[in-house]
Order: structure tokens, then C-alpha cells, then sequence
């Protein structure tokens, strides 16, 4: 590779270049010299005072002098369009987080409100249940006990013309279910055969009191 090429053609090429500033590399991309070479051949412009240098990172940037001001401007412009990439990078990294974030939030609104709407539900049925059982056992209390009543005939006594059948006092006259002994099989067969006969004797004195009653009338 040819190594002659004289300044002039260096600061032309720094010159000519739409951003103010090079990198080494960005020079020696013009020339037809080495990487190396092309450092070599800046820093001693530099030395002669015909360019300007700073190390940024890993690479070390070239320009002139005379674009001073217009490097500065460039920097200034640089650095917000870099701020600008990175914030709208950042929004994107948060947008997916935030609506991941409001998607959870959502959910567990929705899981929420299901456990309140089960709740109340559960809670109404167990008023309800209440509500029945307490009607059921004020209504329990409000009917008066009844059961089967018997009526006993105590003593039945006939005179020519009067036929008389006494019953047992109120307060004895009536008896619940709950009230009277249970009977075995026999005392019951014992007792229907009881009632039977009584109901007997009492249709007979009816019929013979119907009777008499007719034969005072003719």
C-alpha cells in the first residue's frame, strides 16, 4: 500500500466529512494507508497543532480546529437524540410491564369480587336457612299441642224413662299423645275393643232414649 500521501489529503478528509469529528478507523477508511499508519500521521498534526483529539471510550476522535463550534453543537445534538433512543427504549421496556401490571391488577379485582359475590351468596343462604328455621320454631311454639283424645264414660245410668251419660271434668277429659303411656300390642287390642263396646252401649241407649221419646209422643 502506498504510503504517500501528504497532509493536505488528511485534513481534506477530516474537512469533507459530514460529522465534524473521525475516529481513526473512519479515517484511514479514506486513505490508502495502514490503521497504524494513519494514526501516526494524525497525532503528528496534532503535535504540529493542525488538529484537535480526545479519547472517547475505546476509540480516540479527530477534528480541526476551525469546526470547533460546530463539533460542540453536534455533541449537544448527539447527546439528546442518545437521550431520546434510551428513554424510548426504557418506555417500551416499561410499557409491556405496566400493562402485565394492570392485567394482574385486574384479575385479581375480578378473583375478588367473585370471593365477595360467593360470599354474600352463601351469606343469604344462610339467612335464609335462618329465617325458616326461626319461622318454623315460632310457629312450632305458636300452635297449641294437639293429639289424640279419648273420652272415657264413667258411669251410665238408666232410670225408667231417663237415660243419663256422664263424661269425665274438662281438665281430665282430653289427653295428648305424648301425655299417655305407650301400651303393648295386647293393651292396645284391649283398648280398641274397650272403645268398640263402649260406642256400643252408647248407640244402644240411644236408640232405646229415641225410643221412649216416641212412644210419650203418641
Amino acid at each position: 500500500m502506498s504510503t504517500s500521501v501528504d497532509d493536505e489529503t488528511i485534513l481534506e478528509v477530516l474537512r469533507s466529512n459530514d460529522a465534524p469529528r473521525m475516529t481513526t478507523t473512519e479515517v484511514a477508511g479514506h486513505l490508502p494507508i495502514t490503521r497504524g499508519t494513519t494514526r501516526s500521521r494524525l497525532q503528528e498534526l496534532v503535535d504540529d497543532d493542525l488538529l484537535r483529539r480526545k479519547r472517547e471510550g475505546n476509540n480516540v476522535v479527530w477534528w480541526l480546529p476551525e469546526r470547533e463550534d460546530e463539533l460542540d453543537s453536534w455533541e449537544a445534538e448527539r447527546a439528546a437524540e442518545e437521550e431520546a433512543e434510551a428513554t424510548a427504549a426504557a418506555d417500551n421496556e416499561t410499557e409491556p410491564e405496566e400493562a402485565e401490571a394492570a392485567e394482574d391488577t385486574e384479575e385479581t379485582q375480578e378473583a375478588e369480587a367473585e370471593d365477595t359475590s360467593e360470599s354474600d351468596d352463601q351469606a343469604a343462604e344462610d339467612a335464609e336457612d335462618t329465617s325458616v328455621e326461626v319461622e318454623a320454631t315460632e310457629q312450632a311454639k305458636a300452635e297449641p299441642e294437639t293429639g289424640d283424645t279419648e273420652v272415657e264414660v264413667e258411669a251410665v245410668e238408666e232410670d225408667d224413662d231417663t237415660v243419663t251419660v256422664e263424661t269425665p271434668d274438662e281438665s281430665t277429659e282430653t289427653r295428648t299423645a305424648a301425655e299417655r303411656p305407650e301400651l303393648s300390642d295386647d293393651e292396645e287390642g284391649l283398648r280398641a275393643v274397650a272403645l268398640a263396646a263402649a260406642a256400643l252401649v252408647l248407640l244402644l241407649l240411644l236408640r232405646k232414649l229415641l225410643a221412649g221419646g216416641g212412644e210419650e209422643t203418641e
